[in-house]
């Protein structure tokens, strides 16, 4: 899988009983591939969203909280995700456990491509004719929706069935409560964390039980793990080009800030920004000219030739869900995970998805659409199945599972959900991932300096940021409101 602010740093509490509970768990009876992105927003919903989307959304009284009422009656309901690959079997299993436990819900389920799913949510949302329940995609997480009034607040059924924010990991509850209003459940996450090469390191004379925990320690491991035969690469130690190492993560790690809460001013071109893209160009410096190291890239490929298990990287940050190639793919690959290194604080970047009810759904389906949503995003022998199958469940409870004890990968895993932020979710800050993509590639190819290429980056942002806000002065009328 390839997923893909202001970051609330990730603390997990002690397994506790939240307000009388630990999590839902049913008595009656979910592999990478489905693009683990944090936000990418897509510039046409955006666009899109200040006319037909916000005119459907105030036919549909605003996004008000649905009623409880029974759903005895026989009902079907239409249910739109992007779990596509090898995540399609995980879903389609929670599904039918859903309707083995509800026989009166039918679930119509649609699976539709990621790269398409922004374009039919947004013509569904101005064609009036949306899901009854949704995952987001690359579309906007719950809260955006919410603020926005174009999801129903699910505050009422919460409350009954004593359904509390404090039930997923504090970093991801901004993506679906504002001000304290549910508008929508977590459905999964995501986490990067370090994997290395366990022979290289012996090879290498460094002690593979002690990986990097510096910034100075990865550019120290990172040159000495590099190989090279006369002008040519053989194996590269590290290199912050590759997997899925984000200015985002790298920048916290050094105690920085993206932006303001709303999404809606620049923070991160300070001397914090600077420091972090100066590191980015060091640690490239200690492997290679970016030149040779874009000559060697081009031999790189996925599953068993993947640059990590053919041995052409020793160490790499990616995602959580790369076990699961590399157990599949390595053979003789001997690795292990580690947290990312840091330069002030230990911190990562987390993905995955939200779930939510569209504010014109029709009454009479509210109770249903809930009970999808609810069974999906809390029941914990479901979210426990879908973790071991390749995602990673945002259930505070399920972080001290002995699934992720007895596992070695798995255990770094949860304990890097212990320190993470979240990708940027805010519409305004839309610009920001591609615009840091580009400083830091920037600063790996040293096209100008690291205050030059930040301040670039800011102005991309600020303007994007800036215009939408002009577009949509509901963001701001309502966020945090």
């Amino acid at each position: 899988m390839q997923m893909s602010p202001m970051t609330q740093q990730l603390l997990i509490p002690p397994l506790a009983s939240h307000g009388g509970i630990t999590v839902l768990s049913s008595a009656r009876r979910p592999g990478p591939s489905s693009q683990q992105v944090g936000w990418r927003s897509s510039r046409r919903w955006l666009l899109a969203s200040g006319g037909a989307l916000a005119g459907a959304a105030l036919a549909a009284c605003a996004g008000g909280s649905p009623s409880p009422a029974p759903a005895a009656k026989p009902v079907a309901i239409d249910y739109w995700h992007i779990f596509g690959g090898t995540d399609t079997p995980t879903m389609d299993h929670m599904v039918a456990a859903f309707q083995a436990s509800h026989p009166t819900i039918t679930v119509n389920t649609t699976q539709i491509g990621f790269n398409d799913f922004t374009d039919k949510i947004t013509v569904a949302f101005a064609s009036g004719t949306p899901p009854n329940v949704f995952m987001n995609g690359p579309a906007p997480h719950a809260s955006a929706y919410g603020i926005l009034r174009q999801v129903k607040s699910v505050d009422t059924f919460a409350k009954r069935d004593k359904i509390t924010p404090d039930l997923w990991l504090p970093a991801l509850q901004p993506t679906f409560v504002n001000a304290g209003k549910m508008y929508g459940l977590r459905f999964n996450t995501d986490v990067r964390v370090l994997y290395y090469n366990t022979e290289a390191f012996a090879e290498a004379g460094l002690d593979p039980n002690k990986p990097p925990v510096s910034w100075d320690d990865l550019i120290d491991y990172a040159h000495k793990l590099t190989k090279k035969s006369g002008d040519s690469l053989v194996r590269a130690g590290w290199w912050p080009g590759t997997g899925q190492v984000r200015f985002e993560w790298l920048h916290w790690s050094n105690g920085g800030t993206l932006t303001d809460p709303s999404g809606s001013k620049v923070l991160f071109n300070d001397q914090i920004g600077v420091g972090t893209l100066d590191f980015v160009a060091k640690v490239a410096d200690a492997v290679a000219p970016a030149a040779q190291y874009a000559e060697f890239a081009k031999g790189f490929g996925s599953n068993e030739n993947d640059p990590f298990i053919t041995g052409k990287l020793a160490m790499v940050a990616d995602g959580s869900w790369l076990k699961a190639t590399y157990d599949k793919y390595g053979g003789n690959l001997k690795y292990k995970a580690a947290l990312l290194p840091y330069a002030k604080k230990q911190t990562s970047i987390s993905g995955g998805f939200t779930m939510m009810i569209p504010a014109s759904n029709p009454a009479e389906k509210d109770e249903a659409s809930w009970e999808l949503l609810k069974f999906l995003c809390t029941d914990r022998e479901q979210q426990l199945f879908m973790s071991k199958t390749g995602q990673l469940s945002a259930l505070v409870a399920l972080q001290n599972d002995p699934f992720f004890a007895a596992d070695p990968i798995m255990s770094v895993i949860a304990r890097q959900m212990k320190a993470t932020g979240l990708f940027v979710w805010q519409p305004p800050a839309s610009k920001l991932g591609s615009a840091l993509i580009d400083a830091k590639n920037g600063a790996i190819n040293k096209k100008a300096s690291s205050k030059e290429l930040l301040e670039t980056a800011a102005q991309i942002t600020q303007t994007a940021m800036d215009d939408y806000n002009r577009q949509h002065p509901e963001w701001l009328q309502n966020f945090g409101k």
